[in-house]
This record gives C-alpha cells, structure tokens and sequence, in this order.
C-alpha cells in the first residue's frame, strides 16, 4: 500500500494534469465570450452614432449668418475722381467730334443723325422700355414713308408744303409737352413727390422726339430741295433761276399767296421760305446761298417759343452723343479686362 506521502504525490500530479489540461478549454471560453462582447458593443455603438446622427439631421437648429460690411459713409472728396474722369471724357469725346465735324461736316451730321435715331430706342429695348420702342416704331415706320414719297422724281408740287405743315406741327406739339412737363415737374415737387420719375421721363420723352423731328426736317429739307433742281449742296443748281416760279416748291406764282423776296432777289411763297428758314432752320437763300435777313421773315408765335425749348433739345442731343460713347468705352473695357 502507498503512503500517506505518496498518496499526497499523486493527488498533487493529477490536479496539475487537469488543470493543464483544461486551461487552454477555459482560456478558449473566456475569450469567446470576451469576443461576443466586443461585438455587442460595437453594435451598440454603431447604432447610438446611427440614432445620433439621425437625431442631428431632424433636431438640427438652423443656423443663420449674417454678414455686415462696415463702410465709411461716402463724401464729397469721394466723388471727385470720378467727376474729374468724366470731365476728361467730355473733352475727349467733344474734341473728337470737333474733329471730325472739321474734316468731313456732312459725314459727321449724317452719322450723328443715324446714332441719335437708332442708339436711344435700342438703349431703352435692352432695359425692356416696350412702350417707348413702340411709338419710336411708328414714328420711324412714318418717316420712312414720307421720305419716299419726297425722294420720289419729280417731287409733288404739294409735297414740300405738306411736309413743313407736318414738323411744324410736331415741333408745336413737342414744344407743348415740353411746357407742360416742365410745370408738372416743379408743381410736383411740392403736391406730387412720389410722380417726379413719371413727369421726368414724359418730359425727356417729349424733347427727344422734338429733338428727332428737327434732325429729320434738316435732311427731309435738302433732299427735297435737291430734287427741285434748284438747290445743290456744292456748286451751281442744276436748274437756272426762274423768278415765275417758286424755287422750293416749284409751282408758278400767281396773286392767290403772299410772295417774300429776300436780299438777293430770288422770291419764294413765303408760306415757303417760312418752312425753309424756321422749320428747316436754313438761314440762307436756297438757290444762291446767301444769307437771309430773318427779321423780315414775318415770325409765328411758335417759332418765338424755340428760344426757351432749343437749348434743352441741343443739351439733351449732347447728353446722347456723350452717353453713346460712353457706352462704347465701358463695353470696350468690360470684353478687353474681363
């Protein structure tokens, strides 16, 4: 029989033997478990950040920003440079047309004439000024037809006289709104402030017309003079003088209509000469070019009102011409530099 200490040997070995045995079943077992923790906290968190997020996009304050930019109030001194530069643009613009009103006066007034027709109706259709656009459609589509009919050989006897009724009734016409804007301008800012802008375009759009209808009766005047055979812008008429006639309208004179003769001795109608030198603004003799002695035209109450209304029609023409080229400048510089 084996002894208590063997005994106790034996005992001590098979503990060791189970306990080796079964360390690495139970490490297995700890880490398995440790591992499924592992995963359950993952998915736990996982779905905490889900439920965050969702959360943050439902729940989520909206935030607004504001941005101020601080900027000293403008003064005088600011303005300066700039008026300085359009000073310098004005005197640029006015010594180049000076120029070439020097050089070439026909070219410069025709090409003058055809921008002030064609540039401020395109101005106002690209700010989308539909109501403007129409009635300078109708005016034109007008002027055109009534220079047909002048440039048509031989011009009607009737023609000349029908046309310078026609502008004079214009200019009485636009001279009218002109009066009548200006006195609503100034009455307004006292009882109508809020309609300034309204009686300030009525009265711009009213010289422009006026402005427009003298530029056209200046080249209406010398294409129907032309065509009478009695006038020629260089050199001798092709036609020799006839004093039995009228040489504007061409029709023989007779003892039914007033009769002018000027200093040099040509006659017309004076209804004739009336629409040559005061709505044609020709200051001279159609035939021999000398000057006419306007006092002894007699004058219309009409025509005594374009000494207050002339000035602004000529201010605003120079306001055109500038704001034209200026225009030019501008789009230069914007499809150069951008």
């Amino acid at each position: 029989m084996a002894t208590d200490d063997e005994q106790k040997a034996l005992n001590k070995s098979q503990e060791f033997n189970e306990t080796q045995i079964l360390k690495p079943a139970r490490e297995l077992s700890e880490a398995t478990s440790n591992n499924h923790d592992i995963d359950n906290l993952q998915t736990m968190d996982h779905n905490f950040n889900t439920n965050h997020h969702n959360f943050n996009e439902t729940h989520r304050p909206q935030v607004i920003r504001e941005f101020y930019i601080v900027k000293e109030e403008p003064t005088v001194f600011d303005f300066i440079p700039l008026f300085f530069t359009f000073i310098v643009y004005a005197i640029m613009i006015q010594t180049i047309c000076l120029a070439v009103k020097k050089i070439n006066k026909p070219l410069y007034d025709n090409v003058i004439r055809v921008l002030l027709i064609i540039f401020p109706p395109l101005l106002l259709m690209i700010a989308k000024s539909y109501l403007f656009t129409i009635i300078w459609f109708f005016y034109a589509s007008f002027m055109i037809y009534k220079y047909f009919k002048i440039k048509k050989k031989p011009i009607g006897k009737e023609v000349p006289r029908e046309t310078y009724d026609l502008f004079k009734k214009l200019f009485v016409l636009t001279n009218l709104g002109i009066g009548i804007c200006q006195g609503m301008l100034f009455i307004s800012f006292f009882i109508f402030p809020n309609n300034i802008v309204q009686f300030f375009l009525l009265f711009v759009f009213f010289l422009y017309f006026g402005l427009l209808s003298r530029e056209i009766i200046l080249f209406f005047s010398e294409t129907m003079a032309i065509n009478t055979g009695f006038y020629s812008k260089e050199g001798v008429p092709g036609r020799t003088n006839n004093n039995s006639l009228c040489m504007i309208c061409t029709k023989v004179f007779d003892n039914t209509e007033t009769i002018h003769t000027l200093v040099c001795s040509h006659s017309f109608h004076e209804v004739c000469i009336k629409g040559w030198c005061m709505i044609a603004k020709k200051g001279f003799c159609p035939y021999c070019k000398k000057g006419v002695d306007m006092n002894s035209i007699p004058t219309e109450v009409w025509y005594k009102t374009e000494v207050w209304f002339y000035p602004m029609i000529n201010m605003l023409k120079n306001i055109i011409i500038f704001c034209m080229f200026m225009c030019c400048i501008i789009m230069y510089n914007y499809y150069t530099f951008n």
